[in-house]
Parts: C-alpha cells; structure tokens; sequence
C-alpha cells in the first residue's frame, strides 16, 4: 500500500514548517490503523508511505479507515494505491513488483480515493462492504504489462466520475493503439508463434481437457527427522498421478513453496494454474519388532468451489506403503472422473522394491538430490542411493538416481574424471538389465549422453523413450528442450519450455530458460517478461539480472545505462 499527500510540495515551497507539521499529522494517523491492520511500515517516502500486509482485505480495510479518519482533518488529503506483489527489502531499500505497482496506482486515484489492481480486486470482489468501478486497463511507467485498475467506492471515498469500462472494450482501445507502431514485430512474432502452435498442439490449455492437480506437501505430524519421509511420500504420489493421462500435475519444485503455507485453496489454485489440489498429512513411526507404522489423510479439494470431493485415513504398515499410494492415486483419479487405463493401472501397482530398509535409503537420496547443485548435496545423495542398491542389488530405481547423481557431479564441474562417467554408465545399465522399461532409467541414460558426451542425438532418442509414459513431466521436458536449444532448435525448444512452465510454474530456473530462449530468437520484449517473472521469485539469484542486462536492456536503443544500472 502506497500513500500519497496531494498538494505537498506546492505548500513545501510556501510554508516549509506548516509541510512539516502536515507529514507528522498524517503519519500519526496512518501508522496506528496499519498496526491495528497487522501490516508493517516499511518506509516513509517524504510525504508518503510504503506500508505492506499479510492479507489483501486487511489492506483495503486499512486504506478505508485512513481514509475515513483523514476525512476531517484539514489541509490533508492522500492518494492511495495498493496492488499484490513482492517486496524486497535490502538495507534501507525496498523494491519489487508490489512497490513499483503500487506507487504506480496512487496517482491515479482522486485526492480522498483508493485505487487498486486488478490482482487486489479479485481477492476482494466476494467482499459484500467493499465496492469498486473499473477504471480500464493501465500502461504504467516502467511496468511491463498493462494493468488493470479500479478505484474503491464508498462515502468517505472520492472516486473518478467515470462509468464502468468494459474490460473487453479497453483491451480493444488498447491493441488499436498500439497496432501501428508494432506492426513489423507482430508479423515476426506471427511466424514464430504459428510454429510453436503447430509444434506444441498438445500444450495444456483450460480447453484442453486436461485437468490440473497440485499435490501440496504433506504435513509431517511425527518428529522433525522424519520430514525427509513426509516430502518423499508427497513426491512418489505426485509422481504416480503424473504418469495418468489426462491429468496435468503441477511439479514438485512449484508445490513446495506451498509448504506450511495459509493461503487459500482459490489463491493457490489462481498461482498455480490449477483446478485441484492433493493435501494431507503424514505420521511415521516405530512400533518395534522392526516394524514402522505408517498414518496417511489424504484429502481432494476442488478449487473452484473449495470443496472436498474426498478424504480418507490410511493405517498401515511401512510393508503396504506402495499400495497405499496405489490406492490414494486411484481414489483421486475417480474423484476427479478420470477413467484409468489398463496400462496405467498396472505402472501404478509397480512395487519398486520389497526392502523398506533400500526405500528409505533412497527417500533420503531423493531428499538431498532436491535440495540444491551443491557438491555436497549431491554427493549425499549419491551415497544415500549407494546404500539403497547395497541392501536391495534389485533396486532399478535407485540405480536410476545414483546414475543421474554421479552425472550430475560431472555437469556441475565437481569431479570431471572419466572414473564418475563410468559409476554413471554402470549404474544406469544396472537399471535398465533389472527393468528395460523404466522411464526414470532412460532420463538417466539420456542424462549420461548429454551431460557426460553432449551427444544430443542420442539424449534425445532416451528422452523420447520416457516420455512415452511421462509426458507431463516438466524436468524431462525441460531436458529436451535444453538439448534441442544446444542443437540451434530454438522454436521447439521454446514450446517445450513454455510447457514446463505451465507444470512447474514457480521454478524460476525454468522461467529463466524460457526468457534466454526468447533472447536467442532475438525477442527482447518477451525476454525482459520471463526475466522479471523469474526475478520477482528469486529476487536475491544474480543470473537473471545478469542476463537481463546482457540480452535485454544492450539490445534496446538507449538502455546501455540501465544495463550498467542492472548489472551493478
């Protein structure tokens, strides 16, 4: 929220002691209704202040009371604008898309008046005591993208003497003002777009019949060490729904920064692109005898309407785990009237292994292959994947893992030794003798090939295998599209790209690989939208500022000083 003191600098020039006066009046005003809101003042700006919140209708019922209680109090009136973003804070600075917005908004409302974004206004909408005209959509100084704004009605609230815009309308007057200026880049961007539509016809869309699942993490209801457990027993169902057709499941890297999250079923499933989402919890334990129990609540929740379409307690054994997942990827399926093909039926009753001792060996591995490209991380996981094949020599599986892990020590430069190539290639052959068909040992084969020869060919073919069974799969569609962009094939690697997004759509490495891509097809505009997309995530990793400023703001007239600005 950003508020503004109309008229300020005009009495600064005649009255600076009375201007003075005026900020601490208003500040004494301002700053007790945004405690008693539970928001925060991050910084007064002169005469105004940036202020953020936890909660869109805590914010809007802030501006309302300021507004209210300034009603009467001469000689000072504010603007404010408000919009849903992130904010960074870095010393005494604060910035990101929710600041740059917001101060963006304040201006224009009225003197007394509130306007919000369009992204404020859809958390607020349901709200039967807040009121709002639409303003139209917005080209905003230093925004990238128009916005749409809204002005909030109400009695102590000066509102524009506007009628209602149609949205459709102002998107119209919109694109009929910009279409001579832009005529040469939409005939560019036509021929690429028509050939990424006709490459990627498949691409998931809201007509597309694909139904979008989201399976948040698992709350861990046993001791802090087991959490390992929850997070891999949230991954191996989310891998299972994964491999039935029809159904688009949002990537792990996304669900996890849902973790221990208290938003909305409706904002998650707006963030995320989906119609439903998997929680529950988990509870794992010792009951002696070596025997470990396992406690599993699931439940179904339809976004739409926030609904529950299904929930159930699992209580079993650690020996029944895989059927629990079996049963808990069927139950799903059914509750969302997806109808399981026989082969499918037959992936999702696979048991990986019969040793419970090798499967939490390579829960752990997967657990620390996750969590960063650390040498240590990894090295981890190598050696919790080396035990898992040592107690369980039948474990396909985990030879998949510790073949990817070993490859991966060679891409990142950690151990560039023909001695790692060769665990690599041992490991993956183990699991393709143990299961011809696996589709995780044929990413790691065309891991080997890429990461250890740059044999792009040969990545591919491995690639194209697993894809068979994954194909909403957006690390291995991610995979070939580096590979493809390698081989100069960047509009195929754009449409694989683009669908790794919409399945993974807050992994910022990915919106980055997009926005690079952009850049090697000479499209700086699109570019900078990715860039910003993948810094407004990550805002404190360096490579898409970096890279922003080197195939962005040098490609444009004029910007060689920002890029400088950017890159300092």
């Amino acid at each position: 929220m950003f508020t503004d003191m109309t008229g300020y600098t005009s009495l600064m020039q005649k009255d600076e002691e009375k201007a003075r006066e005026l900020i601490e009046r208003q500040r004494e005003t301002v700053t007790p209704l945004v405690n008693k809101y539970g928001g925060k003042v991050l910084q007064y700006v002169g005469d105004g202040t940036f202020c953020s919140f936890e909660s869109t209708i805590e914010s809007v019922n802030c501006a309302i009371d300021i507004q209210k209680a300034l009603i009467d109090q001469e000689q000072i009136s504010l603007r404010i604008g408000i919009h849903v973003g992130d904010v960074v804070l870095k010393g005494e600075e604060v910035y990101g898309d929710g600041v740059n917005v917001a101060s963006r908004l304040e201006p224009l409302a009225e003197p007394g008046g509130i306007c919000i974004s369009g992204r404020v206004y859809d958390d607020i909408r349901n709200q039967r005591n807040i009121e709002a005209v639409f303003l139209g959509e917005k080209d905003l100084k230093n925004v990238d993208r128009p916005i749409k704004v809204y002005a909030l009605k109400g009695e102590a609230l000066s509102t524009p003497q506007t009628e209602s815009i149609p949205e459709s309308q102002t998107r119209t007057e919109r694109i009929n003002r910009r279409r001579l200026s832009v005529i040469g880049s939409v005939l560019v961007t036509i021929l690429i777009g028509s050939l990424v539509l006709y490459l990627n016809m498949n691409k998931m869309s809201p007509d597309s019949g694909v139904k979008m699942l989201v399976v948040l993490p698992f709350e861990n209801l046993g001791p802090a060490e087991n959490e390992y457990f929850a997070d891999g027993m949230t991954d191996e169902i989310t891998s299972r729904l994964a491999s039935i057709s029809g159904l688009g499941v949002i990537s792990r890297t996304s669900a996890m920064q849902y973790k221990n999250h208290t938003k909305s079923a409706e904002q998650i499933g707006r963030e995320l692109g989906a119609q439903y989402i998997l929680e529950g919890t988990i509870r794992y334990q010792s009951v002696g005898d070596n025997k470990n129990r396992v406690r599993i609540t699931p439940q179904l929740i339809r976004v739409s309407d926030d609904s529950h379409l299904w929930a159930t307690t699992y209580d079993g054994f650690m020996e029944e785990i895989f059927e629990l997942q079996t049963n808990i990827a069927e139950k799903v399926a059914a509750a969302m009237d997806i109808t399981l093909l026989e082969p499918e039926r037959r992936r999702l009753a696979v048991r990986p292994t019969d040793n419970q001792e090798a499967y939490d060996y390579y829960l752990r591995g997967n657990d620390y292959k996750g969590r960063s490209d650390e040498a240590q991380d990894i090295q981890i996981a190598i050696q919790m994947y080396q035990k898992a094949v040592e107690v369980d020599p039948e474990f396909a599986l985990a030879y998949a893992g510790l073949s990817i892990a070993h490859s991966r020590m060679w891409w990142e430069f950690y151990d560039r030794t023909q001695q790692r190539l060769v665990m690599a290639k041992e490991a993956v052959d183990n699991a393709l003798r143990l299961d011809p068909s696996l589709p995780e040992a044929h990413v790691a084969l065309g891991q080997y090939h890429y990461w250890g020869h740059l044999e792009y060919d040969r990545a591919l073919a491995e690639f194209a295998i697993a894809q068979k069974t994954q194909p909403n799969n957006p690390s291995l569609l991610s995979g070939i599209a580096y590979v493809q962009r390698r081989q100069g094939r960047m509009v195929q690697a754009l449409a694989n790209l683009k669908q790794a997004v919409e399945l993974n759509p807050r992994d910022a490495v990915m919106i980055e690989g997009v926005a690079h891509t952009y850049v090697l097809l000479r499209d700086p505009v699109e570019a900078a939208r990715y860039y910003d997309r993948a810094i407004s995530l990550t805002p404190d990793w360096a490579e898409p500022y970096a890279r922003k400023a080197r195939g962005v703001h040098i490609r444009l007239p004029g910007s060689t000083e920002r890029a400088r600005q950017v890159l300092e």
